[in-house]
């Protein structure tokens, strides 16, 4: 089922339960607009009578103008059990385990260790103990960083076109200049070629000169 047809789903479901809200509560207000020869009067009267929504005062005074009668309730609760089965399948397809799981992100340094120490400091992260000449930087969730010293590395050169970056990661922060300051201090530098400033993103260099971007966390909006 694709997000369209769960919406269909989803109306169809209220515009059941709107009817039978409406045909449990019907004989209540059967009196009220029996007279009546307006159908806005006798979907108004039903809107204010009974608490089911406009869906379900359309239901009843369908009902009341001849389309339905009392013993369709039970033709329209199969039918809300065959529509809570779709949703149920939807809602076990959309949350079946990804194909993949991000697990770790390798990255070449000129000195592995040193480069791990900045990530850790950086992220709050969790160290691990060394492996093999790897170093590990284990962040809040359980992704690892993983580090390695590469004989002749190459520094990425940030600002040249068609240079590679070798790797690129964005991050929040809370305060723009107070995190800039504090990466500083813990060996990043900030390059002179800020593409993105204006929009309030910084492009900063981790010790081995891999570029990340940091920038605040955009304020959630709050509808009322």
């Amino acid at each position: 089922m694709d997000p369209n047809e769960a919406q269909a789903s989803l109306h169809r479901l209220e515009m059941l339960d709107g009817m039978i809200a409406a045909l449990d509560q019907y004989r209540e207000v059967t009196e009220t607009i029996a007279s009546s020869d307006d159908r806005l009067a006798a979907i108004t009267a039903l809107r204010d009578l009974l608490d089911v929504g406009e869906i379900g005062a359309r239901a009843a005074a369908a009902m009341h103008w001849g389309r339905l009668t009392r013993d369709t309730r039970a033709s329209i609760e199969q039918e809300r059990h065959l529509v809570l089965r779709d949703l149920a399948d939807l809602e076990t397809h959309q949350f079946d385990r990804p194909l993949l799981e991000f697990a770790a992100l390798s990255i070449d340094a000129a000195d592995a260790a040193a480069l791990a120490r900045f990530y850790v400091a950086a992220f709050g992260a969790l160290s691990k103990p060394a492996r093999n000449g790897w170093h590990y930087a284990v962040l809040p969730g359980g992704l690892e960083l993983c580090f390695r010293t590469v004989e002749g590395y190459t520094r990425p050169a940030w600002g040249t076109p068609g240079a590679p970056m070798q790797m690129h990661v964005e991050c929040y922060v809370d305060d723009l200049d107070h995190a800039r300051a504090r990466l500083e201090a813990l060996g990043a530098t900030t390059p002179d070629y800020q593409p993105e400033l204006a929009t309030g993103l910084v492009v900063m260099l981790d010790p081995s000169g891999h570029p990340f971007c940091i920038f605040t966390r955009p304020q959630q909006v709050t509808h009322r």
